[in-house]
C-alpha cells in the first residue's frame, strides 16, 4: 500500500476509506509497512498545507489502524527500480515482503505493472478484482 493511499484515507476521503474497508477486512489480503513508509507518511502528514484538513483524531485513528493491520517489515534492500527515486522504497518493501500487489495511485508505480512478478494496480483496480 503507497503512502498515497494512506495520506487520501487521512484526509477523509470517503471513496478511499470505503475501498479500503473492503481491503481492510479480508483476512486474505495482508497489509505491509516498513520505516521508510511510515517516514514518509509521518512527513507528509506534518506538511502545512495539508493540516487544515486533518485532525488530530484522524492521524492517530489512521496510525492506530495501520499498527493493527499492517505488518512491519525491515527493508534491506536499496535497489533501484522506479524513474522516481523516492519511489523505490516501496517496490523494495513490497519484494521483501513477497507481496503479490502493490496498490497506489502513483503514476511513477503504476507504469512498473508488473515488477518482479508483483502487480501495481490502483486502489479501484483491487476493489474491482474482488
Amino acid at each position: 500500500m503507497d503512502t498515497n493511499i494512506w495520506v487520501s484515507m487521512a484526509l477523509g476521503s470517503r471513496v478511499v476509506s470505503e475501498q479500503m474497508q473492503v481491503i481492510i477486512q479480508r483476512p486474505d489480503i495482508d497489509l505491509y509497512i516498513s520505516v521508510e513508509l511510515l517516514d514518509e507518511l509521518t512527513e507528509t502528514l506534518a506538511k502545512r498545507r495539508l493540516q487544515k484538513y486533518l485532525t488530530q483524531e484522524r492521524t492517530q485513528s489512521l496510525f492506530d489502524l495501520i499498527w493493527l493491520k499492517a505488518k512491519l517489515i525491515q527493508v534491506s534492500s536499496a535497489d533501484s527500480h522506479c524513474r522516481d527515486p523516492k519511489d523505490d522504497f516501496i517496490i523494495n518493501l513490497a519484494i521483501e515482503a513477497k507481496a503479490q500487489l502493490i496498490i497506489t495511485g502513483d503514476d511513477d508505480l503504476l507504469v512498473l505493472n508488473p515488477i518482479d512478478k508483483i502487480e501495481v494496480l490502483t486502489l479501484s483496480e483491487v476493489i474491482q478484482r474482488f
